[in-house]
């Protein structure tokens, strides 16, 4: 069975402990930090699945350090602990921080907590799964733009699913600067002004043409366009 690690951050020694006796019981891996700075560290080196953070602690507060947590490790679920959230508060975690779950203060060890707990690494599986997918359609990627880039027989461009341009041919980088928009969203193909050139909308995945070839990749959930001129 794959071990499951669930970081608890508060800066009250008798919180985690509780914590720490609990979670044991749902047969989870525990670590405890007394601060944010203590669980950075942690993080550094060790992989966790979630973190329950308190809101309220000195020099960084809950806040403060799941959002820092969610920009460096997005895939680890976060679950806020307080005995003092405001609706304000709420929001604020909600918008900014991408809160899995509250637990309120004083604990209680019932069905809701093993629930929300049990949810939690559920979560953190799925975003495991999807970590794995995306490093690997990351991979395919990155080797079929290696062989079309390695192909001299025209200059090229890399578009994103709005058409924008995401990577281009230095000799074509000063007509066409990266961020710019191709796509004509009236009919949803391709336009090259400065070649006076009209590519129209195709269901195909490859489609070639005696002036460019246009490739769709999906990818990531999403939707990449390799053009490339003759």
């Amino acid at each position: 069975m794959t071990t499951r690690n669930i970081l608890c951050v508060d800066d009250n020694k008798m919180v985690l402990a509780i914590l720490n006796r609990w979670l044991e019981t749902e047969e989870v891996n525990v670590i405890t930090a007394l601060n944010p700075k203590e669980a950075f560290e942690y993080l550094e080196n060790n992989e966790i699945d979630v973190v329950i953070s308190d809101i309220l602690m000195p020099d960084m507060d809950g806040l403060a350090f799941l959002r820092s947590l969610k920009r460096v490790y997005p895939h680890i679920v976060r679950i806020i602990l307080s005995g003092h959230l405001h609706t304000s508060s709420m929001l604020t975690a909600i918008n900014e921080v991408g809160i899995f779950a509250f637990m309120t203060k004083p604990l209680e060890y019932n069905d809701q907590f093993t629930k929300v707990i049990v949810n939690a690494l559920n979560q953190a599986n799925r975003n495991k799964q999807k970590q794995v997918s995306e490093k690997h359609s990351a991979t395919l990627l990155q080797q079929f733009l290696i062989t079309m880039l390695k192909q001299n027989d025209g200059l090229y461009f890399l578009l994103n699913e709005h058409g924008a341009i995401i990577a281009v041919d230095p000799d074509l980088s000063e007509d066409y600067p990266l961020g710019i928009t191709l796509k004509d969203e009236a009919w949803e193909g391709f336009y090259l002004p400065n070649h006076h050139l009209h590519i129209p909308p195709s269901n195909r995945d490859i489609t070639e043409h005696e002036k460019y070839t246009l490739v769709r990749l999906n990818t990531f959930g999403t939707s990449f366009y390799f053009l490339r001129l003759h």
